[in-house]
């Protein structure tokens, strides 16, 4: 269950940024569309989980995901799941989305979108947008670490 004090405390559109090898990526996130999965995301990044995490697939023209918080191979994950939140908004470039094995299996692994995809519409949940650092997001490579994660204002 989200933590809907938390979730207030956030606000609607909070700003999540990943300080990354090659730069700082700042994501607003919706908490009205996503709520399970912003919880989520807060209680990993306040426990530090992300800090040192690599970018495990980068695929040209598609995505980057990170996020294995257990292997950093993309074979891992946390100890628990979370509901899939679909979303019928558009998976256009710097759409943030959690990586999913089924309904209902998403975990810490997130991706973020290099150009649009229709096929993902309605299949996985969009939690969040970039709103800065797109031309880190082009310089990812896999092996590339988050360093940590911070909330507040876009970096």
């Amino acid at each position: 269950m989200p933590n809907w004090q938390r979730l207030w405390e956030l606000g609607r559109e909070p700003v999540w940024t990943l300080k990354t090898e090659k730069g700082p990526i700042s994501i607003k996130l919706n908490t009205l569309s996503a709520p399970a999965t912003v919880a989520m995301i807060d209680s990993l990044s306040r426990t530090g989980a992300y800090n040192g995490v690599p970018f495990h697939r980068v695929i040209p023209n598609f995505v980057i995901q990170g996020g294995d918080i257990e292997r950093g191979d993309g074979f891992g994950g946390p100890d628990f799941v979370i509901p899939t939140e679909a979303s019928e908004h558009g998976f256009e470039r710097g759409t943030v989305g959690i990586a999913s094995g089924g309904t209902d299996t998403e975990g810490s692994q997130y991706f973020i979108m290099h150009q649009w995809k229709p096929h993902l519409n309605g299949r996985y949940t969009r939690f969040g947008k970039v709103i800065e650092g797109f031309r880190y997001i082009d310089r990812i490579t896999v092996g590339d670490k988050v360093n940590t994660t911070v909330w507040g204002k876009a970096i």
